[in-house]
């Protein structure tokens, strides 16, 4: 129980973290308005929303009334020849966006009616460009705009590929400035009277008067109110110092000020939501009320890293890396191939610091998080559910579902002195997190024993820095130095008693464990380790072997499991095949890879349609639920049903209300290569997308079902990664047998797949295979390892 004082500590934390927010809201928009790129506001953005299809219509009624009917006259004449090009919606888009960038906070020159104007002109002459550039050689722009680096200016990218296309002898005729400013101006009037947003207005500067194209006290007050709006969501999602409110179905949990602000959401959906039942309700806070602290040592060494720019790249660990701009040749002035280069590094470096401090935010804000809750002796987090009832936690810094090296920060607050069964898990984690996830669990006892894994634990434990290259090139880094420091200092060294790493099991591909439960198919559970085995099965590495002996020899290609890993773990949520070629190329072209191949796009077309008939003659009983979860859940929709709601074993109620937004989609060539979707109205049910997503939402509900169930009263400090569970390494037995019981609960005593076509009313049966019996999982050593 909180007392008093701690409660008004963690109110002050709320008020703060909102405070903090709205500060880095205002602060964004500022650091946008002072770089003249005020359109990515979120006050512009809702404005573009509304107000492109009204500057759309205008702009077409100048094109259809007085340009095509030939009565424009001297002034709008040239419209005719330069922007008809241009769709309506693309100029108005364009000329918004000027308009935002240059005159919402005017503070200097760039406001004045001509330079606006002029840029008005210039961004429509450079979008006309471009489509011509487009329409004479396509592949050669492609090209062109895959050489640009992401930091590359507009008007680089545009005057590099002018250049480029001019040295293949295609060249851009130049607007006529006189022809550019009238066009601009005729746009730009356009946008002004349409929405009323941008006025001009003469200015007294000194003795002389100028004419400014400046924001309306119309537009000044949208923008206030939106700002205003933006606030109620800018707050940041800090963790707790004191557990989280329960949550039940008439009031907010979470954050202490949550139930006034409704800022958070027992369901994160749109619109209304089911009532939940009591164990979806319980498991949700009794997540709540597990306390965590900061790993110092895994803080100490990310702080070491920060100031040395040291990147771990499989840790997800990218500090920022700002290099030096080079220094001026002494004879820049006069030495015209030394200006050119010094240019040339100069734009290098430019480009590759914007690019840097964008990569390296996750990290550097990781590190400041957890340099400020390392001085908390514990903190807590607030946790929410997704429609499908997956459960995630509202801060975004600090969890457990975080990059590894943001995992490897986090310890359970409780601890206590480690077991016989603890030290076997913690040695399970030590060799797990290092690479041995595929071996058998008495290897990775014996290497977690051997001197080769003794003589790495003890050097990294005692200078993580000297020695990281025996660690960061683990398949989890971070996570096996947490688990590294942990073995050395309860076990080697024993400079401490208790233990409090979290230690993880997972799912052997889920997605087809919870379909073998779901049709009850034998071939199915023994391929993902849900029927006993002396070894973990491997999916990946059986796909693998049996699309190699059809794959021609004179190709040169040996699949390998990782080649097939995604598709396989895809195909259960109704991956596509054009999504399967693109997991299976960048696989086999990956530097990574002992093997790199080239592939031809007849070959990997070949090979995808190999490895998805693999899937079919390997798990036939997941793949005809899934064809007949895609039809049944189609034929709902076809049959006047606007939404399908199903109630999981565990008594969570799911939800899938899709609708199609009509929406139009704005492209432009050069700018940033803009694509605005405007939501136009809430349309109908979604029937495609209720197909696609029905069967892995199905899915993942019986997922989050087996969590919930399973542990519900874990009386045990624990937390969970979707099909990824961790708990203290003393008490992981009691976890893997909660687990492999709720499987049987909910596969064995109740049939999912027969509530879940009673709920939908489907006009077929399922196709249950009945080959498999469920309780054989509570002998199987793999099924969460």
């Amino acid at each position: 129980m909180a007392t008093p004082a701690q409660i008004e500590r963690q109110i002050q934390l709320e008020t703060a973290q909102v405070e903090e927010g709205i500060a880095q809201l205002h602060s964004n928009t500022q650091k946008a308005k002072d770089k003249k790129y005020a359109s990515s506001t979120v006050y512009a953005q809702k404005m573009l929303k509304s107000a492109i299809p009204v500057v759309a219509a205008t702009i077409h009624k100048i094109r259809s009334a007085r340009l095509l009917r030939g009565v424009a006259g001297p002034a709008l004449a040239p419209m005719a020849k330069h922007t008809m090009t241009i769709p309506d919606d693309v100029s108005a888009l364009l000329t918004l966006k000027v308009l935002f960038d240059v005159c919402t906070d005017p503070r200097d020159k760039s406001d004045l009616a001509n330079n606006v104007i002029d840029r008005v002109g210039i961004a429509l002459e450079q979008e006309a460009k471009w489509r011509y550039f487009a329409e004479v050689n396509p592949d050669y722009l492609k090209w062109i705009t895959n050489q640009h680096h992401k930091g590359k200016g507009l008007h680089y990218r545009d005057y590099d590929a002018t250049r480029r296309f001019a040295q293949k002898d295609v060249k851009w005729e130049a607007w006529p400035r006189m022809n550019r400013v009238k066009i601009g101006a005729a746009f730009a009037d356009a946008a002004m009277t349409s929405t009323n947003w941008w006025e001009k207005r003469l200015k007294q500067e000194g003795k002389r008067r100028s004419l400014h194209i400046l924001p309306t006290t119309e537009m000044l007050g949208i923008v206030r109110g939106l700002m205003d709006q933006a606030e109620l969501f800018a707050p940041l999602s800090l963790p707790m110092l004191i557990e989280p409110n329960d949550w039940t179905n008439e009031r907010a949990g979470g954050y202490l000020t949550n139930e006034v602000q409704r800022g958070n959401k027992l369901v994160r959906t749109f619109g209304p939501t089911c009532i939940q039942g009591e164990k979806p309700l319980n498991f949700l806070n009794r997540l709540q009320k597990v306390a965590y602290k900061i790993n110092p040592f895994i803080l100490d060494v990310g702080q070491r890293l920060e100031e040395d720019g040291y990147k771990v790249t499989k840790g997800k660990f990218i500090p920022e890396d700002i290099r030096p701009l080079p220094e001026k040749p002494h004879d820049i002035a006069t030495n015209k191939e030394a200006r050119a280069e010094y240019r040339r590094k100069a734009a290098e470096t430019h480009d590759y610091n914007s690019q840097s401090l964008k990569k390296s935010i996750r990290t550097k804000m990781t590190v400041n998080m957890a340099r400020r809750f390392s001085k908390e002796k514990e903190y807590f987090l607030p946790w929410s559910y997704d429609y499908r009832g997956r459960v995630y936690p509202i801060p975004t810094y600090l969890t457990p579902q975080d990059t590894c090296f943001g995992k490897s920060l986090i310890q359970f607050a409780q601890g206590e002195p480690l077991t016989d069964r603890g030290l076997y898990w913690l040695k399970f984690q030590l060799s797990t997190t290092y690479g041995l996830d595929k071996a058998t669990m008495e290897e990775r006892q014996e290497w977690a024993e051997s001197a080769e894994c003794l003589k790495i634990v003890e050097a990294i434990a005692v200078d993580p820095i000297v020695n990281i290259s025996q660690w960061e090139a683990c398949d989890e880094p971070f996570l096996f130095l947490a688990a590294a420091e942990e073995y050395y200092s309860l076990v080697i060294a024993k400079t401490r008693v208790n233990t409090h790493l979290p230690v993880a099991v997972d799912a052997t591909c889920s997605g087809l464990q919870v379909l073998a439960g779901l049709s009850h198919d034998k071939s199915t559970a023994e391929l993902v380790n849900v029927f006993p085995g002396s070894r973990p099965s491997d999916a990946y590495k059986a796909v693998a072997d049996l699309v190699n002996p059809h794959l021609p020899k004179e190709w040169g290609i040996q699949l390998q499991r990782g080649d097939v890993k995604r598709v396989v773990m895809t195909i259960p949520y109704n991956a596509k095949p054009f999504s399967n070629r693109g997991y299976i190329k960048a696989s086999l072209t990956d530097k990574g890879r002992p093997e790199q191949v080239e592939v031809t796009p007849e070959q990997l077309t070949m090979i995808t349609r190999l490895t998805r008939e693999a899937m079919r003659q390997i798990v036939p009983g997941p793949l005809r639920v899934m064809d007949w979860l895609n039809r049944e859940i189609g034929d709902a929709i076809k049959g006047g049903k606007d939404h399908i709601e199903w109630t999981t074993p565990s008594g969570f109620c799911v939800k899938q209300d899709l609708r199609k937004v009509n929406t139009e989609r704005i492209d432009t060539f050069l700018m940033g290569r803009i694509a605005l979707r405007i939501g136009t109205s809430l349309g109908a049910p979604d029937l495609k997308h209720h197909k696609n997503a029905g069967a892995p939402n199905l899915i993942h509900s019986m997922d989050a079902s087996i969590l919930q169930i399973g542990l519900v009263d874990f009386d045990q400090p624990f937390t969970v990664i979707h099909d990824s569970v961790l708990c203290g390494a003393n008490h992981m037995d009691a976890m893997q047998t909660a687990v492999r019981e709720a499987y049987v609960e909910i596969f064995l005593h109740n049939s999912p797949l027969h509530d879940f076509a009673d709920a939908i009313g489907v006009q077929t049966q399922p196709p249950m295979e009945y080959t498999f019996d469920p309780s054989t999982v509570t002998e199987s050593t793999y099924f969460f390892s």
